[in-house]
């Protein structure tokens, strides 16, 4: 059985649209230092006909209903070989090169791009983990520890994931390419819901000064968006 350093893992439920790009951009990728692992919540869109498409370069494929994407998640990690983890969801995508031997290491964080509500293309930056979510997850290689997700959260356990690493200064590696971020998730469209959950998550682990901090910051953010329709 081959030792992998890294396992990718993608979650899809109906991505028919989204997901060959995403499967893609991970294709192009050092495949000696990875294997692929892409778990379907049971697609009825043509998704599966997308992952049939390229089955040989998939190390292994669920397709069934599951409970939420972090019971998704945790599929794919149960079934990760590697010695690290990462989660590129369906719409999401390399740029150029990301995962090279010149590069890879781990815990770390790779560069995420994405795209604002205003269309613009910018740079994710790294945000104290006392008071929000430090990263998205697409672009935090974890250690195989075999954590699993805390799937009570619907929307923000990764932020409870990554706290349970107990990483408190990953650096950003130097890469020729970058990850693309899929703006459009579950987490943007239902921020209310996603607000709420990080507040539960730094109220549990945090001093509650914290969290106030936190809650007036997200109300700021959503009085501006409900002001600008964004």
């Amino acid at each position: 059985m081959k030792d992998y350093l890294l396992t990718i893992i993608t979650i899809v439920y109906n991505g028919v649209d989204i997901l060959e790009k995403t499967i893609k951009s991970i294709k192009s990728q050092d495949r000696e230092l990875y294997e692929y692992i892409i778990v379907d919540g049971g697609s009825t869109d043509g998704t599966l006909n997308i992952i049939s498409k390229y089955i040989k370069d998939i190390d292994h494929f669920v397709s069934e209903p599951d409970n939420g994407i972090y019971d998704a998640m945790n599929k794919g990690v149960t079934l990760a070989r590697g010695k690290s983890l990462l989660f590129m969801n369906a719409g999401d995508y390399f740029v150029g090169e990301v995962i090279s031997r010149q590069s890879f290491t781990f815990p770390s964080l790779l560069p995420v791009k994405y795209y604002s509500r205003f269309g613009l293309l910018k740079n994710f930056k790294k945000r104290n983990y006392q008071y929000s979510p430090p990263y998205c997850h697409q672009g935090i290689i974890f250690e195989n520890r075999k954590i699993l997700y805390n799937t009570k959260y619907t929307i923000a356990s990764d932020y409870d994931y990554y706290l349970r690493h107990n990483y408190t200064k990953l650096k950003i590696i130097n890469t020729p390419g970058y990850v693309m971020y899929d703006n459009n998730g579950i987490s943007t469209k239902q921020y209310l819901k996603k607000y709420d959950e990080i507040g539960q998550i730094i109220k549990e682990k945090f001093p509650v000064f914290n969290y106030y901090i936190f809650k007036t910051r997200s109300l700021i953010k959503h009085y501006i968006r409900t002001i600008l329709k964004v």
